[in-house]
């Protein structure tokens, strides 16, 4: 596969799309929990009232924080020029292994780009961190298997 710098522009423009996705869906969820919340009356049932507002301010400070990491993601795909062009692994590299295509970002879907299956890997993951660094040319083992680093854009 030939790298390009279009080929990262599309691969970047797809991560920043995974990531509106996902704010998306995660601030509409904030604004369900914050209605449940409100909505919730106080009935001749006992507790349900109490037990339902406090349902509600869990799910409300479980989607605040999945917002905020969402959030960091997005501020860190910021971060990144995809028209750079990366010798070493670094974040926003594009690497082409013997065992598959990626992109060097954030941890998101698989991408296909040009008939090209690329995974979306975070340097702080197990595998990033072995890549990180690397250039064309040199080899990491991970988990039992031998990545070698063909192409790196």
């Amino acid at each position: 596969m030939n790298l390009t710098v279009d080929i990262k522009l599309k691969l970047h423009a797809a991560c920043l799309e995974y990531v509106t996705a996902r704010l998306a869906l995660e601030q509409r969820g904030l604004a369900e929990a914050f209605e449940t919340g409100n909505a919730d009356t106080k009935s001749s049932a006992g507790d349900k009232y109490e037990t339902g507002r406090a349902m509600a301010h869990l799910d409300q400070e479980k989607f605040a924080r999945m917002i905020a990491e969402t959030s960091e993601l997005r501020e860190r795909l910021m971060k990144i020029d995809p028209k750079r062009v990366c010798d070493t692994v670094v974040p926003g590299a594009a690497v082409i292994t013997n065992r598959g295509a990626f992109y060097c970002a954030i941890s998101a879907d698989d991408i296909e780009i040009d008939d090209e299956e690329f995974c979306t890997i975070s340097l702080a993951s197990p595998l990033g961190q072995a890549l990180s660094g690397k250039g064309a040319g040199e080899s990491v083992q991970f988990r039992n298997q031998i990545y070698v680093l063909t192409t790196i854009l």
